[in-house]
């Protein structure tokens, strides 16, 4: 029997990490900043621009996708960083139980939106941003209004 391949959204295989969402809906921030000092893995920032082509906008819209990020977003007014603010944190977990920390960042000098990932396993976080298509699929989840800046 042949088939065709299914490719499947980065974020399907996440849920909320249940150490930081343990307590309530919220999640914990104390939780969150303990864990992020920690994980031995992370990423090169992965820069953002403004959507501004509005066909692009649903090119990558996927409604599981969304939910997911929703639901390991944390609530919380943000936090001043040396050089920047944080304005957005996620905490996900793999179904095996690797965890990834995510965090948006913009600069207070020239106002560069990024997003950080840190985790506890180099492949969990690879399988999410290791691709063009898996990274702007991600960033469509996490903030709809950022596309992933292409480098060349």
């Amino acid at each position: 029997l042949r088939g065709e391949a299914l490719p499947l959204p980065p974020l399907i295989e996440l849920q909320p990490c249940p150490l930081i969402f343990m307590r309530d809906r919220w999640g914990d921030v104390d939780a969150f900043r303990f864990l992020w000092f920690r994980m031995p893995y992370h990423l090169p920032e992965v820069q953002l621009t403004e959507e501004d082509d509005h066909l692009q906008m649903g090119r990558y819209d996927n409604a599981l996708m969304r939910s997911v990020a929703n639901m390991s977003c944390l609530v919380w007014n943000g936090e001043a960083i040396p050089g920047g603010y944080v304005t957005r944190a996620w905490a996900f977990a793999t179904l095996s139980g690797q965890r990834i920390l995510a965090v948006m960042s913009e600069s207070d000098s020239d106002k560069k939106v990024a997003l950080h990932l840190r985790g506890d396993h180099p492949y969990a976080l690879y399988g999410l941003v290791g691709s063009s298509q898996n990274r702007a699929q991600m960033v469509a989840a996490l903030a709809p209004e950022f596309t992933p800046v292409v480098e060349e």
